[in-house]
Parts: C-alpha cells; structure tokens; sequence
C-alpha cells in the first residue's frame, strides 16, 4: 500500500532505525478502486477486453506489491509500464517502459535498464523493484527523499518520508517551481547533515546526482526565455544521442557504454550547456508521495545520453561552486 512517513526528528537524522511516525495507508484516497491484490496487471485498471494489456490508468501500491526506493519506478509500476506487482522484471521490459512513459531514449534505457540489473549483482534474467532497495548497491543513504537505511537494515525505506519531500521543496525560489539552483542547495544542505562531509562513495555520489539529473531532464520544462517554440530551445534540444559512424546501433552492452564514452569526450565540445528548465513543485510533489506520472504532463522533449551528461556536468559544478563558498562562511 502507499505510505507515506513523517519523521519525529530532524531531517538530518532520520533513518529507518529512527522513531517514525507512519502516516495511516490510504491507497483508497488516492484511487477510485477498492484495495486488491495485484498480479503482473491490476483487475481494476487494466480493464481491456484483453487484460494482457495495461491501460497505464494510475492504482496504487497494494498489499504484497513489490516497490523500490525510486518513485519514478515505482510511478511505472503503478501505471502498467512495468509489472503492477513489481515482481519478475526484465531489463528489456524496464528498457521498454522508460522510453515509453518518459521517452528516453533507446540508447540511454538501455544502458539504464541493463546497468541496473547488472549492478544488482544477481543471478537469473529478472529482478523486483524491492530488489533496489538492497542498501549500498544501487540505492544510496543521503537521498533527498527518504529516510537512510538503519545500521543493521539490509535493505532501505521504500517510502518517502514527507518532512524531506517539504523541507526539499523549501528551496523553491519561486515557490511553484524547482530549478537546478534549488536542486543544487538541497543536496549539498543534505550532505552537511553528516559530520565529516558527505557519507557517499564515489558510486553513490554519482548516481545521487544523476538522480537530480534525471529529474531536470525528464519532467522540467524550460524556463524563459527559452520556450518550446523557440529557436534557441529546438536547437539545443532536437538532438539526441548523435550517431557515431561506427557505433551508430551497438547492439551489444559493451559497444553502448563506449558509444556513451565516446559522446563524452568528443561530443562536449560542440554541444551547448543544458537550456535552463526548472520542475513544477506540484509534478514533483505527485511523482514523489504519490508515485504517480503527474496527471496531463507529457515530455517536452527525448531525453538521450548527451542530454543527462550535460545536465549532470552543470550540477556537478554548481556542487562543487556552493561547497566552497560554504567553507568560505
């Protein structure tokens, strides 16, 4: 079921092992169906004369779901992109789901979906999403939105705690929206919560980032003066994973991770930073406590390897920049 924690003590210290206060399940506030039992489809929402095909109308977590620690995925999950009960997932079914609910590139969902289950670590061709959720593997401590796992907990909380999800979007400048910048400043007041500096291995810190990366890329739309119809915006944005002569359809992992290499090294130099964007609060709001696609809202754009580097590239420096000037203080 969806659930939805509200944690007693300060952000900083909050931790599954942590005295939290657990918000009653309520899937029946936020669907239309009574609470049931899921199998790779939702008797309510999959409601096709041929029910082998999901409609990808939103249900929520029920009983006995399997769930990750990433809403994105768990939003695929309660929209039939992937499996309703999150159980005996293939990266090709992931690799399907990512292009068409966020239209990530093929390239790119590739190298996510297949990455994934290869750092897992696991045997046999299929995963759950609770899988994930295995602390210090794919999943991180120091999330901006859930709790970190406890000190003796195998895996991580896979809800979001409500305080963080407020206290992130307190960085809003605007109030209705998150911009890089807002971003930027939550992650690095969430990494000043560990005495020392940041609790992150290179790995994890990397992925944390491509987190907040994904986020602006897929659900943020652009800011003035860039806007959709502009030339500016079109010129930066129709593009995605440039062919390379040798590489242009890699068939194998290997191939695609050199593709990427090579877009990193000699892609940089002729492709322009990332257009400003910034992410609605109420979209972000409803992806993370809800785990649902916010409703009405379709990508702007493909987002493709080139895209995600270049907007990781900018949050990195922003990183690093508000770091200094906050030893500097």
């Amino acid at each position: 079921m969806s659930t939805i924690t509200t944690s007693t003590l300060p952000v900083c210290s909050s931790s599954s092992s942590s005295t939290i206060a657990i918000a009653p399940s309520t899937p029946s506030s936020l669907s239309k169906f009574p609470s049931h039992t899921h199998t790779r489809i939702c008797p309510y929402a999959d409601t096709m004369v041929d029910k082998t095909k999901p409609t990808h109308e939103y249900c929520p977590r029920q009983e006995g779901d399997s769930r990750s620690p990433c809403p994105a995925l768990n939003a695929l999950a309660n929209h039939g992109y992937l499996p309703r009960d999150g159980r005996k997932i293939d990266p090709d079914t992931l690799e399907k789901a990512l292009i068409d609910a966020f239209q990530i590139s093929h390239t790119f969902a590739y190298l996510l979906a297949h990455g994934g289950k290869f750092m897992l670590g696991q045997k046999g061709d299929t995963f759950s999403l609770e899988d994930l959720a295995r602390h210090n593997i794919v999943e991180h401590d120091a999330s901006l939105f859930h709790a970190d796992a406890g000190s003796r907990d195998e895996y991580a909380p896979n809800h979001p705690d409500q305080v963080m999800v407020r206290t992130v979007l307190k960085e809003s400048s605007d109030g209705s929206t998150m911009s890089p910048d807002n971003f930027v400043a939550a992650r690095v007041k969430r990494d000043s919560c560990y005495e020392g500096g940041p609790k992150l291995d290179l790995v994890h810190h990397e992925i944390a980032i491509g987190e907040m990366g994904l986020v602006l890329t897929i659900f943020g739309t652009p800011t003035p003066p860039s806007t959709p119809n502009s030339s500016a915006f079109l010129k930066n944005n129709v593009t995605v994973d440039r062919p390379v002569s040798f590489l242009s359809q890699p068939k194998s992992f290997l191939a695609r991770i050199l593709k990427y290499i090579w877009s990193i090294f000699f892609g940089t130099s002729t492709t322009p930073s990332p257009p400003p964007v910034a992410v609605s609060n109420d979209h972000l709001r409803t992806l993370i406590e809800e785990e649902r696609i916010p409703e009405g809202w379709k990508p702007v754009k493909s987002t493709g390897l080139t895209d995600a580097y270049k907007m990781v590239s900018m949050l990195k420096k922003k990183i690093k920049e508000q770091q200094e000037q906050t030893k500097k203080r």
